[in-house]
């Protein structure tokens, strides 16, 4: 993750749309629920193909748990070497593997 990246100002659903993966994860590490909301939009399908081949038997929980790990480590994921998407897509599928039945 770049370091002094320029925050997503605009707070609206438009607004969060234009933001880059990095600037969401640091709005989420900040605590930014809506950004949280932008990174499920954008990464749901991904998740949900995820949790069919780990064969969760509750993919919906699993699932929402695997966004609530990014919502509890997205401040770390501004010391990772990883761009944004990797580290998000990382953190859904050791999630989500967690969740295996």
């Amino acid at each position: 993750m770049t370091i002094g990246l320029e925050p997503c100002c605009e707070i609206d659903d438009a607004g969060l749309k234009r933001c880059t993966d990095e600037q969401l994860l640091d709005a989420i590490g900040r605590r930014n629920e809506r950004a949280l909301l932008e990174v499920h939009r954008r990464y749901w399908s991904w998740a949900h193909a995820a949790a069919q081949r780990h064969r969760n038997t509750a993919p919906a929980d699993a699932i929402d748990d695997a966004f609530f790990d990014i919502w509890k480590q997205a401040a770390a994921a501004s010391r990772s070497i990883l761009p944004a998407r990797l580290w998000i897509v990382g953190m859904l599928d050791r999630s989500l593997a967690r969740h295996q039945s």
